[in-house]
């Protein structure tokens, strides 16, 4: 079972770097082009 366990959680914790990671460059771009609109 621990074989077929350790996959998906690496699939999982991938899928959660990448969410992060998308949304965090969401917030850093839209700040950034709040600051070049002002």
């Amino acid at each position: 079972m621990s074989i077929l366990i350790m996959p998906v959680n690496g699939i999982f914790d991938v899928f959660d770097m990448l969410s992060i990671y998308i949304i965090y460059k969401l917030i850093v771009s839209n700040n950034t082009w709040l600051i070049m609109r002002k």
